[in-house]
C-alpha cells in the first residue's frame, strides 16, 4: 500500500513538474514574442517639393525595405528594427535624399522631406527620314546643334545631350538635300524628349 502511495505522489510530482515546465516555455514564448513585437517599429512620413507640393510615387527604402509615397507624399514602413537606420527617398526630376535616422524601441517615428527639383534636363529625341537608306548611308553628314552646340548623333538615329540646364533652347538640324528643322523647346527637369523628328526632302523645282 506504501508503495502505491510513494508511487502516486511520484507521479503527481513529476506532472506537477512536467505542467510548470510547459507553462514556462509557453510564458518564455509569448514574452520573447512580445519582446519582438515591441522592437520592430513604424516609420513614416511625408515626401514633398520645395514648394509644398506633395510627391506622388516616390521610392523610399529604409534598410532592406521599400515602399512609395501615396498621391498625397504620404508613406510607411512597418517592422523595422529600432536603432539607426539609412533612409533613402527618391523621386523622378527630384535631387535624392539620403539620411540617418534613429528610431526608438517600440515607437513611430515620422518625418517630413523636402526635395528640390533638379536645375538640369537630358534633351534626346531620334530623326526620321522618308529614305531609310539615306539616312543610314550620310549620318555623319546630319549636323544637330542645340543652341548653336553640336550634339552627336548615332547610327541609329537616336540622339541624347548631356546635362544642360533648365531653359528655352532652340534645335536647328541639317541635312543635305533636305529641309531644314528648327524648334524652339522649353525644356523640363529631369529629360525632355522630343520623340520622332521626321526630315523632309527638298523640293528641287527644275526649269
Amino acid at each position: 500500500m506504501k508503495q502505491k502511495y510513494k508511487q502516486l505522489v511520484y507521479l503527481c510530482v513529476i506532472f506537477i513538474f512536467t505542467l510548470a515546465v510547459i507553462s514556462m516555455c509557453v510564458f518564455s514564448y509569448f514574452a520573447l514574442q512580445k519582446i519582438q513585437d515591441l522592437s520592430k517599429v513604424t516609420f513614416e512620413g511625408i515626401v514633398i517639393a520645395t514648394n509644398s507640393e506633395p510627391i506622388n510615387n516616390a521610392n523610399i527604402k529604409v534598410e532592406d525595405k521599400y515602399t512609395k509615397s501615396d498621391y498625397n507624399g504620404k508613406y510607411s514602413i512597418s517592422d523595422l528594427k529600432w536603432g539607426w537606420n539609412q533612409v533613402t527617398i527618391e523621386a523622378d526630376n527630384y535631387v535624392s535624399f539620403q539620411t540617418q535616422v534613429y528610431l526608438p524601441f517600440g515607437k513611430t517615428s515620422y518625418q517630413k522631406t523636402y526635395l528640390e527639383g533638379v536645375n538640369y534636363t537630358i534633351l534626346k529625341g531620334s530623326i526620321i527620314s522618308e529614305d531609310s537608306n539615306y539616312l543610314a548611308q550620310n549620318i555623319q553628314n546630319i549636323v544637330i546643334k542645340i543652341n548653336s552646340l553640336a550634339v552627336p548623333l548615332n547610327v541609329d538615329g537616336t540622339f541624347e545631350t548631356d546635362k544642360i540646364a533648365i531653359q528655352k533652347v532652340s534645335i536647328l538640324i541639317q541635312a543635305s538635300f533636305y529641309e531644314d528643322f528648327y524648334r524652339t523647346i522649353d525644356l523640363k527637369s529631369g529629360v525632355t524628349d522630343i520623340g520622332d523628328i521626321i526630315l523632309t526632302k527638298k523640293v528641287i523645282v527644275q526649269d
